[in-house]
């Protein structure tokens, strides 16, 4: 009588098949929620230079801003930033600072400060 071999793989041998592409699956995981963070933190800064960019342009086209200009700018600020946001015009409208949290993205407080030419 002949012996026949077994073929197939042995139950050692899927499990480490198992646990190495759970490591890499949640290396890609990682790596995935790295990027969104990212993602969402260039978002946020792009965002905050086109409100201060407006109202310098608002500032530089009407000689200055009003009252009006002012509210406008700050409930654009706590619509893309929330509570967390804040904005203040420097140098008389010729400096504009806008910060938000970035914790979202893994990160604290940031700001962007634009200036503009008298």
């Amino acid at each position: 009588m002949t012996r026949m071999w077994q073929q197939g793989l042995s139950l050692v041998e899927v499990l480490v098949a198992q646990v190495l592409m759970a490591v890499g699956v949640l290396g890609a995981l990682g790596l995935q929620i790295g990027a969104l963070q990212a993602t969402d933190s260039a978002r946020m800064a792009s965002q905050a230079s086109w409100i201060a960019h407006g109202l310098l342009e608002r500032a530089r086209s009407m000689r200055g801003v009003d009252g009006a200009d002012q509210a406008a700018f700050l409930r654009q600020i706590e619509a893309f930033a929330g509570a967390a946001g804040h904005g203040e015009l420097r140098d008389g409208g010729t400096q504009v600072l806008v910060g938000w949290s970035d914790e979202r993205a893994g990160g604290g407080p940031r700001a962007i400060e634009l200036g503009g030419a008298r």
